[in-house]
């Protein structure tokens, strides 16, 4: 069961990701968090949702295709961000 939260998420990362090729084959994604305060937060906890949503705007089949995978903090900004960089692995 997914969030009303959830879903808006969702919606608001096919948006951003509109117009965006499908990336086939394996991938590498490389994450900056940039959190909306300086609040503690644990990195990790942005992946389900963020790796869901990117699939089901069709930027990939599947999130299974990811063979690397990095997650880091940045500076934190107002409302929050994720950096998101997405290849294909050489």
């Amino acid at each position: 069961m997914i969030s009303a939260d959830g879903l808006r998420y969702r919606r608001d990362v096919a948006a951003a990701t509109l117009g965006l090729p499908k990336m086939m084959g394996r991938l590498d994604m490389a994450i900056v968090m940039c959190a909306p305060d300086r609040r503690r937060r644990d990195v990790d906890n942005i992946l389900k949702a963020t790796l869901d949503a990117m699939m089901h705007a069709g930027l990939y089949d599947d999130d299974s295709q990811i063979d690397r995978l990095s997650v880091v903090r940045g500076n934190s900004v107002s409302g929050g961000c994720l950096l998101v960089s997405l290849e294909v692995c050489k």
